[in-house]
């Protein structure tokens, strides 16, 4: 075999109030986008195309500068061992 298993839930989780806490909960996301099946059908990605506007506005603000191009290397000397 390939060493995989799989596991079983052995108990659940309750708050103070006999609430389920944990289960189908995932992280919740910093923006909520409706992800529109009519829109994801026609071949678009409202959350991929969300997350670039914020990633655009995020550059725009914080503009990043490249180093400075290094010096040139010195020619290589003409023949052998020289």
């Amino acid at each position: 075999m390939d060493g995989g298993y799989i596991t079983r839930p052995e108990f659940g989780r309750y708050d103070l109030n006999s609430k389920w806490v944990v289960e189908n909960k995932g992280v919740a996301p910093d923006m909520e986008v409706d992800n529109r099946p009519d829109l994801v059908v026609k071949g678009q990605d409202p959350q991929l195309e969300r997350a670039i506007q914020e990633v655009m506005k995020q550059i725009q603000a914080n503009p990043k500068t490249l180093p400075p191009k290094p010096p040139d290397l010195p020619a290589y000397p003409e023949g052998p061992g020289l």
